[in-house]
């Protein structure tokens, strides 16, 4: 998925195409970079915290939508990737239990076992994490966490309802369980959007986002938001792991905010994928696949063959045809057996790609 020689479709891939990167906003702010005479601040180490400016800047995005948090409660990462891996390090020890959506975020369940922790799944419904399964999970593996996404879900693409949010947190405040929201596409959703950090007002919730889904994958700028004094308790992880974060790519994602370039890239980037969204979901129904559901957007719409097909086969024959698969069992914290595939909207719509799920159907 990474390598040079990847597969030209890239159908089950995780982030934006090309096309969709705000690459326009990037050129502009590069220029203005190199004619700062601040530039030797920029690529000095800066705080450990992560630059201010772009701090308050999250703070206005995240005020917006009703979630209060102060500059000393953020700390910008490498990526969503590293936050994730700093709050589990942070707040479990090896021999652990975590629970996880399943399906849910694949690159999650390496990581956990890297740390030597134990995935435990909660079955995902259309409108979120099951509230009965989730208070089963609790009492008979007492984890220490629950990392969910509650926005535009990966892999489904659905999004939590209000009813199911309320229902879920109750369940974590009664048991004692912290909560740690990896929500990255929260910006591709209206303000309005229900979460758990908007509706805990980041009490006791940990809020991770990134920049990677919105302006590009490669600026690797992402950060967590949380009470000031569970961020002390992070920040002395990120330092011994990393020391700081590129200040250099933290300016430039300031100054797409900044200059108001973002909003308006926002709300094109919306559009542009709800639309996409439209399109995809009718090919791949038109191509004989079962979609889950409809999302309201985002990248991703979470289908399956009509039939019972061996996943893996699939995707093996999808690669020799330079078509790049996710089978359902990468999302999966135990790899356990699954129907479904992971459909990327910005990398799908290829007629070459439909002919081979028409094939595979035996349309």
């Amino acid at each position: 998925m990474f390598e040079d020689n990847a597969p030209i479709i890239k159908a089950g891939c995780g982030w934006l195409a090309p096309p969709y990167i705000f690459t326009s906003a990037v050129k502009r702010e590069l220029t203005n970079l190199a004619q700062s005479q601040n530039l030797a601040s920029m690529v000095d180490y800066g705080s450990p915290y992560g630059s201010l400016s772009l701090r308050r800047a999250i703070k206005r995005l995240l005020a917006r939508r009703d979630i209060p948090c102060s500059e000393d409660g953020i700390i910008l990462t490498h990526g969503a990737s590293q936050a994730l891996e700093l709050t589990l390090r942070a707040f479990a020890q090896p021999g652990d239990t975590v629970l996880v959506d399943d399906p849910g975020y694949c690159n999650l369940y390496p990581l956990l076992q890297s740390l030597g922790l134990t995935a435990i799944g909660v079955g995902r419904t259309a409108t979120g994490p099951c509230p009965s399964l989730f208070e089963r999970a609790i009492k008979k593996h007492q984890p220490r966490l629950f990392v969910t996404t509650s926005v535009l879900h990966n892999p489904t693409g659905g999004c939590a309802s209000a009813e199911n949010v309320a229902a879920i947190h109750a369940l974590a405040v009664k048991h004692g369980i912290t909560m740690v929201e990896d929500n990255i596409f929260l910006d591709l959703t209206p303000e309005s959007q229900p979460c758990h950090a908007r509706y805990d007002k980041l009490q006791n919730i940990i809020h991770i986002d990134s920049f990677s889904k919105t302006i590009g994958p490669g600026l690797r700028v992402g950060y967590l938001a949380c009470p000031p004094e569970i961020g002390k308790r992070i920040l002395r992880y990120k330092m011994a792991a990393g020391l700081t974060t590129a200040g250099l790519n933290e300016t430039l994602v300031h100054g797409i905010i900044q200059s108001g370039q973002y909003g308006l890239h926002l709300t094109d980037l919306r559009e542009r994928l709800f639309q996409t969204q439209k399109i995809v979901y009718r090919s791949l129904q038109d191509a004989g696949m079962k979609v889950y559901l409809r999302p309201m957007g985002g990248l991703f719409i979470w289908a399956r063959f009509e039939k019972n097909v061996h996943a893996q086969s699939v995707s093996e024959r999808a690669a020799t045809k330079d078509i790049m698969l996710a089978p359902g069992h990468l999302f999966r914290p135990e790899r356990s057996d699954s129907q479904w595939f992971r459909f990327n909207v910005t990398h799908t719509n290829e007629p070459r790609l439909y002919d081979f799920l028409k094939q595979e159907n035996n349309i």
